[in-house]
């Protein structure tokens, strides 16, 4: 819950809302970024399963989310090392944190 996370004093929240249809639920996203108020937000890795990665984007930009957590809309950072090489279009406005799977020995390869 966005505003309880906000009333224990969280810096910040990683959300992510779609339709059944796999694209951004903007209203709920809406609603949410009220909750979270002046809280850091971060779309999380629904991103890497809607429909549209591009039209995603540029949703949530609209939205004025800031950053998202991907791994480029494949399964791993590895499979899609665009995400390594060049920032993209979008730099100026969204960053892009790129996230690699857990290891098998639980050690975080974040990014």
């Amino acid at each position: 819950d966005v505003a309880k996370m906000r009333a224990l004093g969280a810096d910040g929240v990683v959300i992510g809302v779609l339709t059944p249809s796999r694209t951004v639920d903007t209203r709920r996203m809406q609603q949410l970024l009220a909750e979270a108020g002046p809280m850091s937000v971060t779309f999380h890795r629904a991103f890497d399963v809607s429909r549209d990665l591009k039209a995603t984007l540029e949703t949530l930009i609209a939205l004025g989310i800031p950053r998202i957590l991907t791994s480029g809309g494949q399964a791993t950072v590895e499979k899609d090392r665009r995400l390594k090489r060049r920032p993209g279009i979008y730099a100026h406005q969204m960053s892009a944190v790129a996230l690699r799977e857990l290891c098998s020995d639980r050690q975080s390869l974040a990014e």
